[in-house]
């Protein structure tokens, strides 16, 4: 007589922390989106942080931040990790110290951040270097719904100079790509901390979090359902 048992198998996410982007790379876009939020009125202030994360365990994020210029640089920063509740939380809570945040549609967040990448890019400047990994957990680029949003300001590039720019090479290369007269410059004479704030909060954090994981192989699992049929005899 056969008898039916429900088996629980264990399926390894990565095995150690150094896997952490290969992992982004290949499974995030597979996993729901859970939290997507980004800097209320962005398209005023023409600088925006946007989060997302996609829900990989009970206990297991990825997390991706992007800060976007849509004014004229892109990407300018990108964070992507894999986190559980308590560090998601906590990285909510640091950009929300910093602005007011709203919800926004998944779609319109993704034609933001792509959109911002393609705009800086014909203006001759490309994302920050972390994006190449940070794009993953954006869905593909060609199964993009396009939404029409405005990039630029008042029809030309609007370069608002911040902390760590190279104004005199940003104006060089807009010099180049749309020519002089035809972008509008503020250069601000007072370092404006927001985002100095932002990387340096972000990247303690982390590089906290990198030292406890160096020290140890973090192994993540999601426990997955197998119905399995097993022989037994009876008498």
């Amino acid at each position: 007589m056969a008898k039916s048992r429900v088996r629980k198998k264990k399926k390894t996410i990565f095995s150690s922390f150094n896997n952490e982007i290969k992992f982004i790379k290949e499974k995030a876009r597979s996993y729901p989106v859970e939290t997507c939020i980004i800097t209320k009125d962005y398209n005023l202030k023409g600088l925006a942080q946007c989060l997302v994360t996609r829900r990989v365990a009970e206990d297991k994020l990825i997390l991706g931040c992007y800060l976007v210029d849509i004014f004229c640089l892109g990407i300018k920063n990108c964070i992507v990790r894999v986190v559980n509740n308590a560090e998601a939380l906590r990285m909510i809570g640091i950009i929300k110290e910093t602005e007011p945040f709203m919800n926004c549609d998944w779609n319109l967040f993704q034609n933001i951040v792509y959109g911002a990448q393609e705009y800086a890019e014909e203006l001759g400047f490309y994302p920050n270097k972390d994006f190449a990994t940070g794009k993953y957990i954006l869905d593909d680029l060609d199964d993009l719904e396009y939404i029409e949003v405005e990039f630029g300001k008042a029809g030309k590039p609007f370069f608002i100079s911040g902390p760590f720019d190279n104004v005199d090479k940003i104006i060089a290369t807009l010099n180049r790509s749309v020519g002089e007269g035809n972008y509008d410059v503020l250069i601000q004479l007072s370092e404006d901390d927001w985002e100095d704030d932002w990387e340096d909060d972000w990247e303690d954090d982390w590089e906290d979090d990198e030292q406890e994981n160096d020290e140890e192989t973090v192994s993540y699992e999601v426990i997955e359902e197998d119905n399995t049929n097993q022989e037994g005899n009876t008498k």
